[in-house]
């Protein structure tokens, strides 16, 4: 058994020997595949080693092609050289005459500007007298259309006025003749409002025409507004004429930086050139170290033959390539001294180019810079001329236009004395008015008692027995034997021409008090406008009451009002049946007599 064991232990490791040998052999395989793989790399690098030196033949006889070409070149330039030497001395002269135009020129353009400074001036002096004028204008037809409407606010007013007296005189003459005399003078006074009316018709139609006067004399002044503002447009177009000229100086000089541009790209091209050389000689570099790597490759492999034969080949190929560098570095500094004497020479030429170009546009320019100035001054001359008689033409406006002020003076002064003239009248119909409503209240107006024979023409304000106060006349009755009710002896207030007493404040209150007296016992009062109505206690004129001169501890809750004579002001009423029977007192304004 034991040697059983032994046997398959042994048998184990031969097969775990077998395994590696085999993992061996294909590691060996591998290396052998490997090998071959070098061998075919290598064969290929021969062939590409053999192209890139015919491919630095080639670059040799480019390079020399190249150096040919660039001594014809210099040989060029030298002569374009002397050429633009030439040219550069003639467009300095040319230069220095055109500095003399421009410095004459200049000065007369100075002359021109101070011309032009003097007309604006004078165009501004003459616009500001312009506006003056038209505001004075303006305000004189706003005051002339303020008195024209109060005028007819007048025309309005005298026309009512003359209806309601037609009416009145009518009202009058039924039922008095004593107002017939004033009748005929009311219609007096109106033949004499018609003669005015009549003349402030005609006084309208001088207006109208006036205003027609004024009305031409703005559609003038507009004219002459649209003049200005044509000049104006035309200053306009001069103005953009210069910018379009402006534009055209720009879209040249865009053509002048283009032609830098490519200039710019050729050098670009140079150096792109130079670079490609730089790049080859990089990939040539690139090519040593690989074969440096292959070299060490190489030696680990038994392949000395192939190395010898590369070795040698890379040491002549070393030596070619020194040479070209060699070569390709002289090359590179004359290509390098060639581009700078171009770009001197190129930028000798685009100098001498852009100074012609400047002399021919300085040259135009100050042609048309004269032609400008010489029709300016044309223009200048035409607009002087306008302007001269502009300011005759508004001379004779303004003389015009002070006649014309004076002339409305003098008719507003008339204005004011028919204003004032028609306002009296009608106070004076106001006045008649006032007396006729007031004569209107009486049933039989008591002349005698206002007008006593030994006062006339003068007469009195109130009655001979009428206390008065605050414009108002107060009549206490107090000469009766008979007593009355508060409806009958309110209903004789009305005959003559008021009604019981309405009391206003503590100091009527006061004044009555003053002027009544006690009769038959102390228990009699005077009949007041005051009543119950209503559930409240209410003055004849529609008021409600709201002073308290209840005597304390009266009852006051229907009825009417009497004032108790003698008694302290503020407790001086008393409530009273309507149909018990009292003196009274009476209330009316004062009589304004017309014509006093």
């Amino acid at each position: 058994m034991k040697e059983k064991d032994k046997l398959n232990k042994n048998k184990a490791k031969l097969s775990k020997e077998k395994e590696e040998l085999s993992k061996d052999k294909k590691e060996l395989s591998k290396d052998k595949d490997k090998l071959n793989k070098e061998k075919d790399n290598l064969s290929d690098d021969k062939k590409k080693v053999s192209k890139d030196k015919t491919e630095i033949n080639k670059e040799e006889d480019d390079l020399n092609n190249l150096k040919i070409e660039l001594t014809k070149k210099e040989n060029e330039l030298n002569k374009k050289t002397e050429e633009w030497k030439e040219e550069m001395d003639e467009l300095n002269k040319k230069k220095e005459q055109l500095s003399k135009n421009t410095k004459e020129l200049n000065k007369e353009k100075e002359k021109l500007n101070k011309r032009k400074d003097e007309l604006k001036k004078l165009k501004a002096e003459l616009s500001q007298e312009k506006k003056g004028l038209s505001k004075e204008i303006n305000k004189e037809n706003e005051e002339l259309n303020k008195i024209k409407d109060d005028l007819s606010k007048k025309r309005a007013e005298l026309s009512k006025t003359s209806d309601e007296l037609s009416k009145e005189k009518a009202e009058l003459n039924k039922e008095k003749d004593e107002f017939s005399k004033q009748k005929r003078e009311l219609s007096k006074e109106k033949d004499k409002l018609n003669k005015e009316k009549d003349e402030l018709n005609k006084y309208k139609d001088k207006l109208s025409k006036e205003k027609k006067e004024l009305s031409k004399e703005n559609d003038e002044l507009n004219t002459y507004k649209d003049k200005l503002s044509k000049e104006k447009k035309e200053l306009n177009k001069k103005n953009i004429e210069l910018s379009n000229k402006r534009k055209e100086l720009d879209k040249e000089k865009d053509e002048l930086n283009k032609r830098k541009g490519n200039q710019n790209k050729m050098k670009a091209e140079l150096s792109r050139k130079t670079e490609k050389l730089n790049k080859e000689k990089e990939d040539l570099n690139k090519k040593k170290l690989e074969l440096n790597k292959e070299k060490e490759e190489l030696k680990k492999v038994d392949l000395s033959k192939e190395k010898t034969k590369l070795n040698t080949e890379k040491q002549e190929l070393n030596k070619k390539k020194v040479d070209l560098s060699k070569e390709t570095a002289g090359l590179h500094k004359e290509k390098q001294e060639f581009s700078k004497k171009k770009a001197d020479l190129n930028k000798a030429k685009t100098d001498l180019n852009k100074k012609k170009e400047e002399l021919n546009k300085e040259t135009a320019n100050l042609s048309k810079k004269t032609e400008q100035l010489n029709k300016e001054k044309a223009d200048l001359n035409k607009v002087k001329a306008d302007q001269n008689k502009m300011k005759a033409e508004l001379n004779k406006m303004k003389v015009d236009l002070s006649k014309e002020k004076a002339e409305l003076n003098e008719e507003k002064q008339k204005l004011s004395v028919l204003r004032k003239e028609s306002e009296n009248r009608c106070k004076d119909r106001n006045a008649l008015k006032t007396f006729y409503d007031y004569v209107m209240k009486f049933k039989t107006f008591p002349v005698s008692e206002f007008c006593p024979p030994d006062m006339r023409p003068k007469c009195l304000v109130c009655r001979a027995k009428e206390p008065l106060y605050k414009g108002h006349c107060y009549f206490i009755q107090d000469d009766l034997k008979s007593s009355m009710t508060w409806d009958l002896s309110r209903k004789l207030c009305h005959v003559f021409g008021s009604d019981l007493v309405v009391i206003d404040d503590l100091q009527e209150q006061e004044f009555i008090n003053n002027h009544t007296k006690k009769y038959d016992s102390d228990n009699r009062g005077y009949w007041i406008g005051l009543h119950h109505f209503r559930r409240n206690w209410s003055w004849v004129d529609g008021r409600r009451n709201f002073l308290e001169f209840w005597i304390k501890g009266i009852p006051h809750s229907s009825g009417a009002a009497l004032h108790m004579p003698r008694k302290k002001a503020t407790e001086s009423w008393r409530a009273e049946d309507k149909m018990e029977a009292y003196k009274f007192i009476c209330e009316r304004l004062e009589i304004s007599w017309p014509f006093s």
